[in-house]
């Protein structure tokens, strides 16, 4: 018998979420893969490090939409 994963690649912040939210959505083979050995080490350097809050983003674009979205689970 196969199992079929459904596979992320990386362990920065965001990957961490979207492993989180698979998870939390019912998703039971969920694969999160990262170069490292050791847990947490180099996530996100690539990412700017900067979270937008509702105040400073455009009304009414899809960035707005996502930012209070996220800030409503939050």
């Amino acid at each position: 018998m196969f199992l079929i994963y459904d596979i992320i690649v990386g362990e920065g912040i965001v990957r961490l979420e979207i492993f989180r939210q698979l998870t939390l959505n019912g998703y039971k083979n969920v694969l999160l893969l990262d170069k490292s050995l050791r847990v947490l080490t180099d996530t996100s350097s690539g990412n700017s490090g900067i979270l937008r809050t509702r105040f400073d983003t455009i009304p009414q674009t899809l960035e707005s939409k996502l930012v209070k979205r996220d800030y409503e689970l939050y």
